[in-house]
């Protein structure tokens, strides 16, 4: 039953790099997130293709109340992964988002890919100067 007017319960034992608290199972015999390893404790298995949301919002709470237990594509829209990009209309050097693949997995603005293809263009010329112009049949000739 989720109940969020029960105080969190913060994991004080390893946190790791994303928040989440750690900890051995002795019945899984390997390291799980902490808010499983108390849920099965006190609760019994976790559901079986279902993942923890913490409804409190605080990744080392342990408190069984706070999780509700739902698919991952639940959990993933809840979390409102990746909305802070799509609410952005300008490049970070300001020009406004003027172009989006046809796939729409990326966007830019024209100016700044001008801007770079400017760049790729005379970095590769200036090597090619260095190194002398290697001929089109890709034999070295000297002389």
């Amino acid at each position: 039953m989720i109940d969020l007017t029960q105080p969190c319960w913060l994991w004080t034992g390893f946190i790791d790099k994303n928040g989440y608290g750690r900890a051995w199972s002795p019945t899984r015999k390997k390291n799980v997130g902490a808010h499983v390893y108390v849920y099965e404790s006190l609760i019994g298995p976790k559901p079986e293709g279902l993942e923890p949301d913490h409804l409190c919002l605080r990744r080392n709470c342990v408190q069984p109340a706070h999780i509700e237990w739902v698919t991952k594509a639940v959990n993933i829209a809840r979390s409102g992964f990746g909305k802070n990009n799509i609410v952005k209309t300008a490049c970070p050097q300001g020009h406004p988002y003027d172009y989006q693949d046809p796939t729409r997995k990326w966007r830019n603005c024209r100016q700044c890919k001008r801007v770079a293809a400017a760049r790729s263009y005379h970095r590769r010329k200036l090597a090619r100067e260095k190194e002398g112009s290697a001929p089109v049949d890709g034999l070295q000739r000297t002389g």
